[in-house]
């Protein structure tokens, strides 16, 4: 288990898709994506709710499989970016099938 799962999954939310690189966990749930930095003291978490995503963009480094990823929300908060995400086509990927899977 990790400290999404013990502490920010509710009752009913499946985790589809889990990643972890350089101090971040990225989670996809059948309900949201979550990113969660650990720090020395406490934690940074950003998540946004599957309805509410308007696009994803990936951009993949040229020797490594990681890359930087943009989330769009239709909610009107500001996009989400994430440096740095473990194989970043894959994430996108499975981001972008359970958004659909929301949504259908």
């Amino acid at each position: 288990m990790s400290w999404v799962d013990d502490n920010l999954l509710v009752s009913g939310e499946n985790v589809r898709y889990r990643a972890q690189h350089w101090g971040w966990e990225y989670v996809i749930t059948s309900r949201r994506l979550i990113a969660v930095k650990g720090k020395m003291f406490g934690r940074d978490v950003s998540e946004i709710n599957l309805a509410n995503i308007e696009y994803v963009d990936a951009k993949k480094g040229f020797l490594s499989s990681n890359g930087r990823i943009v989330i769009g929300s239709s909610s009107g908060n500001r996009d989400l970016e994430f440096d740095n995400v473990p194989k970043v086509l894959e994430f996108r990927r499975e981001l972008l099938e359970a958004v659909d899977d929301r949504q259908g």
